[in-house]
């Protein structure tokens, strides 16, 4: 229905919809933005350092074929190479069972009753959705240009759409809407060139599972909905969101999904509080994961490659947890592996943050963070703080980047200790502008081009203020070229470290010994996979801005 959806969008017949006009609707990659009706891009709902996120550059089609020719070169060697350490009496995976679909008008259930109409009407095959038997609605092959394909409101009875086929909503209709619902269950549908390929408003306690809405606004958009659970759901190449979570959208789960070549790969946004993103692969996408104003939510085990950015909290996100997440690889606009604005009270423990081109990890205006055993490595520069306070970075490893290991820029209060910092082509730690920083105990090693005895040339350290700590209690760092000599066997050098700028710093007592090691790295293959799926973000992104023949 026209009023359901916000703001003006847009329609598809109920004409049989085979396999042929489904590859042909597939190979169109119908423009959705060309069916009429003006839509605000999620471009615009990202801030502004973000808008460039969305706007792919135009390639010829003989450096698509070239890159897709070295796409497929990795991926061979890749296999290749996997293949090697795994064992070869991996049982064989059987085919999937084909689905026979069978068209069906638009279906819309108001109420539990509405259940009950006739087939024709509700689509529904009965039993068993349990509790006990309810409703299953399934099969149906559904042309959306004249209403949602499946709409469901004011129902608390258990039902299971599965196994449908939605297309052509344009920008008015829903694949799939649930309405002020609770017990439903979406299985594996697949939506097309939709508004939203499913979505929920009011609606709790729902199950999402292995859904495919591709080429629609959002993938799936959740609107005050809560305590849902989202799973093995693939949302590829939608304009704005795999995923998009608003408005007090509390406690759902969202796991095992891929959200790849969208602007955003999940998006969760004003007052989504507590909600748990595991495992999922958000890859190619302006921006991985983006969490703006909202709190306490768990982020744990994803994965974010070759995006513009990997996952950003932004703007009074706080409380926030991430933990054991992957940002590789991030070379868009941004190329930033986790990006904090303006948050504050988040932990950081154990992301891997490299091969980004810009920051592994960059802080702005956000305070009282602690970022614990994480790796920024092999990218511009590993962590950034900026206007950031009272922040503790303990035990992490900022190594082998093309500027600094660490950079502060009028930053207060902050505590750098038990790091390893080394080859960095610029230096390990850089303070401009900052007071009352504490940074000792940690590991310099080869930073700016140091060797094993110290040059003025070389130093592994800059600080343009004489009111930062760069020892605590008697306790300094350990500097790669300068162990010598100790000759009351302390395990501290006689004479203090110099440290390089205006504000004449030293590290009174400087470590003869490195007591903090470097945090293991991914494998070279890994790497590799890196480079690969940037590759295949290109090709993807060229093939979707790519012009038309005039027919």
């Amino acid at each position: 229905m026209p009023g359901s959806n916000p703001g003006s969008r847009v329609p598809c017949s109920e004409k049989p919809l085979g396999e042929e006009r489904l590859r042909k609707a597939i190979k169109l990659h119908i423009d959705i933005s060309k069916r009429g009706g003006e839509w605000l891009p999620i471009a615009d709902r990202i801030p502004i350092i973000d808008r460039r996120l969305a706007q792919p550059r135009m390639k010829s089609r003989r450096s698509i074929s070239l890159l897709m020719t070295v796409v497929l070169t990795s991926s061979l060697a890749i296999v290749a190479l996997l293949q090697l350490q795994q064992s070869n009496d991996v049982p064989e995976l059987p085919a999937p069972e084909r689905i026979a679909y069978f068209v069906h008008a638009p279906i819309f259930i108001n109420g539990n009753a509405g259940f009950l109409a006739d087939n024709m009407s509700t689509g529904v095959s009965w039993g068993s959705g349990t509790a006990s038997d309810p409703y299953i609605i399934e099969n149906w092959d559904i042309d959306a240009f004249t209403a949602d394909g499946i709409r469901t409101q004011d129902t608390d009875v258990h039902f299971i759409i599965r196994n449908c086929r939605m297309l052509d909503g344009g920008s008015n209709y829903n694949g799939i809407y649930l309405s002020n619902c609770v017990n439903g269950r979406l299985e594996s549908n697949f939506c097309l060139n939709c508004l939203y390929g499913l979505r929920l408003d009011n609606s709790n306690g729902n199950i999402l599972s292995n859904n495919t809405c591709t080429s629609n606004r959002d993938g799936v958009h959740l609107t005050s909905s809560s305590d849902n659970a989202l799973r093995n759901n693939t949302c590829n190449s939608n304009l704005d969101s795999g995923i998009y979570l608003y408005l007090s959208c509390n406690g759902n789960t969202l796991s095992n999904n891929t959200c790849d070549s969208n602007s955003a790969g999940m998006y969760v946004y004003v007052s989504s509080n507590d909600n748990t993103l595991n495992n999922n692969t958000c890859n190619s996408n302006g921006v991985g994961i983006y969490i703006g104003s909202s709190s306490g939510n768990m982020l744990m085990n994803n994965t974010c490659l070759a995006n513009g950015g990997g996952i950003y909290l932004y703007s009074a996100s706080n409380n926030n947890t991430l933990i054991n997440n992957n940002c590789l690889g991030n070379s868009g606009s941004s190329s930033l592996g986790i990006y904090l604005f303006s948050s504050n009270d988040n932990l950081l423990s154990n992301n891997t943050c490299i091969l980004n081109y810009n920051f592994g990890i960059t802080f702005y205006a956000s305070n009282s963070n602690t970022l614990f055993n994480n790796s920024c490595s092999n990218g511009g520069t590993g962590m950034r703080f900026d206007q950031s306070n009272n922040n503790t970075i303990n035990n992490n490893t900022c190594g082998s980047n093309s500027a600094n290991g660490i950079y502060l820029y009028q930053s207060r209060n902050n505590e750098i200790a038990g790091n390893w910092i080394g080859n960095n082509a610029r230096y390990g730690v850089y303070i401009e502008i900052g007071r009352y920083n504490q940074i000792w105990n940690n590991s310099f090693v080869g930073n700016n081009g140091a060797g094993n005895t110290y040059d003025t040339a070389h130093v592994q350290a800059y600080d343009d203020r004489p009111y930062n700590h760069w020892n605590v209690s008697g306790y300094g760092n350990f500097w790669s070229d300068w162990t010598t000599p100790d000759n009351d066997m302390n395990g501290v050098v006689d004479n203090p470290y110099n440290i390089s700028g205006l504000g004449e710093a030293k590290d009174y007592y400087p470590r003869t010994i490195s007591e903090v090691t470097p945090i293991p790295e991914f494998s070279s293959s890994i790497v590799l996979l890196c480079a690969m799926v940037a590759m295949m973000a290109v090709v993807v992104t060229m093939r979707r801005v790519s012009p038309r023949k005039s027919q």
